[in-house]
C-alpha cells in the first residue's frame, strides 16, 4: 500500500526474501507476484475509500463533474483548484476564496482518508496532478475515484494556506508601498528644512552671546536676519510627525484596495490564539461584526491593547477630534497588520491549517514525549582540522583531475552509481525494455543540463536533436523533488566513500550560503529586489560539506530570512555524511538556531560580522564575573535568566525530540519562535538559551585561532560552490533575456 513502483517493489520482495532465507523464485515469477501485489492495494484502496464515496450519494456524480469544461471557471474544476495564483491581488484573493468554497460545500475538509497510509494518498495525488482529464477519464473508476478523493482532500487543507498566505504578501505589498513613499516624503521634508536649519544657524550665535542684553536680542534678530525671512520660515512651520513617520497615514490611502478582500477573509477563515492574542482575536470578532452588519463605527470599548505604540497616536488623535470614519480606518488597519504579524509568529493561527497551525502542535504531546524522551541522545562534538601538508596536497591533486564535459561526466557517473534510476515515473510506470531505458537515460540527461546550465528545454532542444515536447514529458513525469534528492543522495554517498574524497575533510562539518537569481513570469515564490534583479527573482540556499559535496538545497523566497533553514538539512541529512557542525555567515545566526543546534546534538559555528558588539551573558552579578575575570568579565554585560531555562528544560528538549522525530521542520520552528512575542515563554526560553550558546561561541571564537581559521575555511568552500555554479548559469542569462532562450513554466510557479 505505501508503494507502487514495480522495480521498488521487487526489490523489496528479493530483500524480504533473503532475510527470510527463502530461495528466490524465478524473476517471471516474482514481477507476477508484484503485478498482483499492485492490483490488490488498487482494490484494497479503492475499498476503503468506498464507504467516503457511499456515505453522501451524489459525491461520486461530483468527482465525474471535476474532469468536465465548467462555463463558470473557463477550464474543467480539476486544473482550476490545480491552477496557483501568480500575483498577491485582490482578484487572486477571491479566486483561492471561490475555491474554498467549492471545496467545503463538497464537504472535502471533513473528508478522512486517513485508512490510507500516507505515502499512498501522496502517491495518487501526484499521480492526479501530472494526469490530463483524458487520461483520469480512461481509468476504471476503483482507480480514478482514490485519485480525485486524494486531490480533494489535499486541495482542502492547501488552499486555506494559499488565502492566508495571500492575505499576508497581500497586506505586506501595501505596507511596503506605503514605507517607500514615507521615506521618499522624509527626503523631501530634509529638504524643505535646509532653509529653516539655515535660518537656526544664524538666530543660534546671537542667542547664545552673553554679551548682548536680552533686550536687544529682539531687534538683533529682526534687523539682521530680517522680517521677510522670518514670516517665509514661519509659514514654512510643519506639523511634527506622529512616531511611525506618518506611514500609516499613508497606508490609509490604501484601505479600499484592501477592502476588496480583507472582509472575505476574515468571514472565511476561522482564527485561534493563545493568551497574549486575546485582545487582537476580540478585535477580529467586532471587525467581522462590523463588516456583517455594515456598521461604520467602531463601538466604544473595543480592544487597542494589540495596538502598537508606533500607531497608538492615530487612534488618539481620532478620537479627540471625533472623528469615527478615521477611527475605523486606523483601528481596521491595525487589526489586519495586527493579525498578519500574529500568523508569521504564530501568536495566532488557524485550525485545521498546515502551514499556520498552532506551534504546538509541530511538537510531540506530553504523552507522546514521555514515550520517547530516552531515545534523545547528543553525541560530544568531535571537530577536525585539516593539516597545511594536507592542504597543499589537496592542491597538487585538484591540478591533476583531468577536464570532462558535463555530458561525459554524467554518463560517466550513471556507469558507476546509476544515479539516473532514482528519476521513477510519476504514476509508478517503469520501462522493461533496454533500448527505451537508454533513450530515457538520454533524455533525462538532456533535461538535467538543460536545466542546470540554464539552457532551458527550446534551446536543449535545438541543440541535442530532441523534441520539445519528449523532454518536457520527461521533465513533467521524472523530475521532482524527491526524485532528484535521492539522486542527489547516490552521488554525495559515492563521492563520500571515494579514497581521495578524506584529502578535502571528515564529512563531519557543512556549511550554507545563499544566491540569487532572476526569473522571468509572475510567480508567488519571486520578489523584486533592485538590489538583485532587474524585475524579480529568488534565492536557493545551498548546504556543502567540507568534502565539496552539495547535500542539500533548497528554493526561498528572496526576502525571506535565510537563517530560519539553516538546520533543515543538517538535521534532514539522508547522505552517509556524518555532520556535526554546521558554519554560517551573519545570515545564518539567530538565538533560536543557536539554542536548536545545540539542543539536537549539533553545533553552530558562524563568523558573525561585529562580533564584538553583540550582547553578551553571563550567569551570576558583574562584580563577581569582573573578580574571576579581569579581562572578559567586564565584556559580560546582560545577566542569563537561568531559571527561566531550567524550568522549560523538559519544553525545550520536547523541541528538540519533534524535530529530531520529524514531528516539524526546522524552518517552520525557527521562523514561529523567532518571530514570537516575548510573552510566549518557550519562545524567551529557547531565546534566552541561545544567548548562552551564542556567549560560549564567541569567547571560543575569540579565543582560539585554529577555530576561525576553521570556520573561515568551510565558508569559503561554499562560496566556491556557488561561483560554480554562477559560471555554469550566467552565459545563458543574456541569451534568456534576448528571449533565444525559453523554458516551460513550472506548474509550482519557481
Amino acid at each position: 500500500m505505501e508503494h507502487d513502483a514495480p522495480s521498488l517493489l521487487f526489490r523489496l520482495a528479493c530483500e524480504y526474501l533473503i532475510l527470510a532465507k527463502v530461495i528466490r523464485p524465478g524473476v517471471v515469477v516474482l514481477l507476477e507476484r508484484v503485478a498482483t501485489a499492485r492490483a490488490v492495494a488498487q482494490t484494497l484502496t479503492y475499498h476503503k475509500v468506498a464507504p467516503i464515496l457511499e456515505a453522501t450519494p451524489t459525491l461520486v456524480a461530483e468527482l465525474d463533474r471535476l474532469l468536465v469544461v465548467d462555463p463558470d471557471v473557463g477550464s474543467t474544476r480539476l486544473h482550476w483548484l490545480g491552477k496557483a495564483p501568480t500575483e498577491p491581488s485582490p482578484g487572486a484573493v477571491k479566486t483561492e476564496l471561490a475555491k474554498l468554497r467549492f471545496l467545503r460545500r463538497l464537504d472535502a475538509h471533513t473528508m478522512d482518508l486517513s485508512l490510507l497510509p500516507t505515502k499512498r494518498r501522496r502517491f495518487l495525488a501526484a499521480v492526479g496532478r501530472r494526469s490530463s482529464n483524458q487520461a483520469l477519464e480512461r481509468r476504471e473508476p476503483q482507480r480514478r475515484y482514490p485519485i480525485l478523493l486524494t486531490l480533494l482532500a489535499q486541495s482542502a487543507t492547501d488552499v486555506p494556506d494559499e488565502v492566508v498566505q495571500l492575505f499576508d504578501q497581500a497586506i505586506s505589498a501595501r505596507e511596503t508601498r506605503a514605507r517607500h513613499k514615507t521615506d521618499q516624503q522624509l527626503v523631501e521634508r530634509a529638504k524643505a528644512g535646509e532653509d529653516r536649519q539655515a535660518l537656526l544657524d544664524a538666530i543660534l550665535p546671537v542667542l547664545l552671546d552673553p554679551a548682548i542684553p536680552d533686550e536687544q536680542v529682539g531687534g538683533l534678530l529682526r534687523a539682521g536676519v530680517g522680517m521677510a525671512r522670518l514670516r517665509a520660515a514661519f509659514a514654512q512651520a510643519r506639523s511634527r510627525l506622529p512616531r511611525d513617520h506618518g506611514q500609516l497615514g499613508v497606508l490609509d490611502a490604501s484601505y479600499a484596495h484592501l477592502r476588496q478582500f480583507t472582509p472575505d477573509v476574515l468571514n472565511a477563515v476561522a482564527f485561534a490564539g493563545g493568551t497574549g492574542a486575546q485582545e487582537l482575536l476580540a478585535a477580529v470578532a467586532v471587525l467581522k461584526e462590523l463588516n456583517a452588519s455594515g456598521a461604520r463605527r467602531v463601538p466604544d470599548g473595543t480592544p487597542t491593547g494589540f495596538v502598537p505604540a508606533r500607531y497608538q497616536g492615530y487612534l488618539d488623535a481620532a478620537r479627540q477630534a471625533g472623528d469615527a470614519t478615521a477611527y475605523r480606518h486606523f483601528w481596521e488597519l491595525c487589526v489586519l497588520l495586527g493579525l498578519r504579524d500574529g500568523l508569521r509568529s504564530g501568536d495566532v493561527w488557524v485550525p485545521g491549517s498546515r502551514r499556520y497551525a498552532d506551534p504546538e502542535s509541530y511538537l510531540f504531546t506530553g504523552e507522546q514525549w514521555r514515550g520517547k524522551r530516552g531515545e534523545l541522545v547528543i553525541p560530544p562534538l568531535s571537530a577536525e582540522d585539516v593539516p597545511a601538508e594536507a592542504a597543499a596536497l589537496k592542491a597538487e591533486l585538484v591540478e591533476r583531475l583531468p577536464f570532462a564535459s558535463i555530458a561525459s561526466l554524467l554518463v560517466e557517473l550513471d556507469h558507476h552509481t546509476g544515479f539516473l534510476d532514482c528519476f521513477t515515473h510519476g504514476g509508478g510506470k517503469q520501462s522493461h525494455s533496454s533500448a527505451r531505458s537508454s533513450e530515457l537515460k538520454r533524455n533525462l540527461l538532456a533535461v538535467l543540463i538543460a536545466g542546470a546550465t540554464n539552457l532551458g528545454l527550446v534551446r536543449m532542444a535545438k541543440v541535442c536533436g530532441i523534441s520539445y515536447d519528449v523532454l518536457a514529458w520527461t521533465q513533467e513525469w521524472y523530475l521532482r523533488e524527491e526524485t532528484l534528492r535521492a539522486a542527489n543522495t547516490v552521488l554525495v554517498n559515492y563521492h563520500h566513500r571515494l579514497p581521495l574524497t578524506s584529502v578535502f575533510g571528515g564529512g563531519t562539518m557543512s556549511s550554507s550560503d545563499g544566491q540569487r537569481f532572476p526569473t522571468k513570469g509572475k510567480s508567488l515564490t519571486a520578489r523584486a529586489l533592485s538590489r538583485y534583479f532587474a524585475d524579480e527573482g529568488l534565492s536557493t540556499y545551498t548546504h556543502v560539506s567540507d568534502q565539496h559535496s552539495t547535500y542539500g538545497t533548497k528554493v526561498l523566497v528572496a526576502t525571506h530570512r535565510e537563517a530560519h533553514y539553516v538546520l533543515d538539512e543538517p538535521l534532514g541529512n539522508a547522505t552517509d555524511l556524518p555532520i556535526t557542525e554546521h558554519a554560517t555567515d551573519t545570515h545564518g545566526v539567530t538565538l533560536v538556531n543557536f539554542a536548536l543546534f545545540d539542543l539536537v546534538g549539533l553545533q553552530l559555528s558562524p563568523r558573525i560580522r561585529d562580533l564584538g558588539k553583540i550582547t553578551l551573558y553571563r550567569t551570576g552579578p558583574p562584580a563577581e564575573f569582573a573578580r574571576r575575570y579581569p579581562k572578559a568579565g567586564p565584556l559580560l554585560t546582560q545577566r542569563l535568566n537561568a531559571e527561566l531555562i531550567t524550568a522549560c528544560w523538559d519544553d525545550l528538549l520536547r523541541v528538540a525530540g519533534s524535530l529530531k522525530f520529524g514531528n516539524a521542520t526546522a524552518s517552520l520552528v525557527v521562523g514561529k519562535w523567532s518571530a514570537a512575542a516575548r510573552q510566549n515563554t518557550l519562545a524567551a526560553a529557547l531565546k534566552e538559551y541561545g544567548a548562552l550558546r551564542r556567549t560560549i561561541h564567541a569567547a571560543r571564537y575569540l579565543a582560539d585561532p585554529t577555530y576561525r581559521r576553521k570556520i573561515a575555511r568551510q565558508l569559503t568552500r561554499a562560496r566556491a560552490c556557488t561561483r560554480c555554479v554562477a559560471t555554469c548559469t550566467t552565459p545563458t542569462r543574456a541569451r534568456s533575456a534576448e528571449g533565444t532562450s525559453s523554458s516551460r513554466p513550472s506548474r509550482h510557479g519557481a
